[in-house]
């Protein structure tokens, strides 16, 4: 068996291989004994029936099909062993000639990685503290959670609760969602499109009233984009909030009975404050040292593993758009675009998000980072209980992957970080 490899742009190679006689003879002669198993003949028991008579039946070109059918498994094999190469996709076979056999197989292979002079990329913390109008803005929305209301005669003004039925139109014809009954409605905490709750303000309890306003141009549905809107709005109920006291009882309200004064409370919000902003430096940190990277990282990425991270990227998507009651295809036609412009704008992403990936796990190798057999099987039983029918041993190998590259990331920000 001859094997040529090329390497080709993009991460790919070219694999040809040729086989000699005494080899397609071999593969002809497996491809005579499978089909005998299944030929059947008047005369003949199954299996019994001479390789001659077959040949005749099927013909040349048919054996020669199903000798190809076996020996390009092995074939491929062979030719991955021999030149140890790394596969990422399923190979393309281009059957050059069947007699003499002469084969060309396509693969995207693992790519190499250059990740040039990390450790001079430098990220510097920023002093993390809690401001005191922070720490008051926060104790002001957990007394705004539990404030009380309490009906008031007099007009509605900002921060008050006010329940309406409104009731909208757009070229006089009624806006499909915009009509409702005994809505409530906080004036002041934007929760309607610009300008309908300014209106409200000055109304009284039983009063009635018509404007009209314009959607933004921006408005998330498109049809409704820069459309002047009339509504018919009347006030049923005016309710004035009322704050509690920062005292003992608000306190006890507000944790449960954990905490009783309000030192103790700003003592326990510093401190969970304090660790949120902590978290959120430590993923600021993390995001600029992997962009770092990505920017020094060379290699070449295979078209299957970027069509891989956009489908990853996609499935994301479709998921996060659904919260909101969209699918692929009313966003596409939102935004006035295809699926071709979304690859394309997806595109940068994808290829920096495979650097990172490919950067850590070479770093991993060239540093040297260890992972323990008890630490994977650990984490694989946990992971284990929420896989649907994943094997085990699958499930080992991504949580190497996993934990190596949690550890590299922890030393790269060791090394880094100052």
């Amino acid at each position: 068996m001859e094997i040529n490899v090329k390497k080709l742009p993009k991460a790919q190679v070219q694999i040809t291989v040729k086989l000699s006689k005494e080899e397609q003879e071999k593969y002809e002669k497996k491809a005579l004994d499978k089909l005998a198993k299944s030929v059947k003949m008047e005369g003949f028991r199954p299996g019994k029936v001479p390789p001659s008579l077959i040949e005749e039946k099927i013909g040349k070109e048919g054996i020669q099909a199903e000798a190809l059918e076996l020996a390009l498994p092995e074939i491929y094999y062979q030719a991955i062993l021999e030149h140890k190469l790394q596969p990422v996709a399923q190979p393309k076979a281009d059957i050059k000639s069947k007699d003499p056999v002469e084969i060309v197989l396509t693969v995207d292979v693992m790519p190499e990685v250059k990740v040039k002079d990390w450790k001079k990329i430098k990220v510097k913390k920023v002093k993390i503290e809690v401001k005191k109008e922070e720490l008051d803005e926060m104790i002001e929305r957990l007394r705004a959670q539990v404030a009380e209301f309490k009906d008031v005669e007099r007009a509605a003004q900002k921060d008050d609760r006010v329940e309406i039925d409104f009731d909208g139109f757009v070229d006089e014809k009624a806006l499909e969602g915009g009509s409702s009954k005994n809505h409530p409605l906080v004036i002041g905490k934007s929760q309607f499109i610009p300008g309908f709750e300014e209106n409200v303000i000055g109304m009284k309890k039983d009063e009635s009233k018509e404007f009209d306003i314009t959607f933004p141009k921006d408005y998330h549905k498109q049809d409704l984009q820069g459309k002047k809107a009339t509504f018919k709005v009347k006030v049923n109920r005016v309710e004035e909030v009322v704050m509690p006291e920062l005292k003992e009882e608000f306190v006890t309200k507000i944790t449960g009975g954990k905490l009783k004064t309000m030192e103790e409370l700003k003592k326990d919000l510093q401190e969970h404050m304090l660790e949120q902003k902590e978290h959120e430096d430590k993923h600021r940190i993390e995001n600029e040292v992997l962009d770092g990277i990505a920017k020094i990282t060379e290699m070449d990425i295979p078209e299957s593993m970027l069509a891989e991270e956009m489908d990853f990227m996609r499935q994301d998507f479709e998921q996060r758009i659904a919260q909101y009651g969209m699918n692929m295809e009313t966003f596409l036609v939102g935004q006035k675009k295809t699926e071709e412009d979304l690859k394309k704008d997806w595109k940068p992403e994808a290829e920096k998000r495979i650097k990172m990936r490919m950067a850590i796990q070479k770093i991993a190798e060239d540093e040297k980072v260890e992972i323990k057999p008890e630490e994977i099987e650990e984490r694989a039983k946990r992971v284990k209980a929420d896989a649907k029918g994943e094997e085990l041993e699958r499930i080992k190998n991504r949580v190497f992957y996993a934990l190596r590259a949690e550890r590299t990331m922890d030393q790269i920000l060791k090394q880094l970080v100052g």
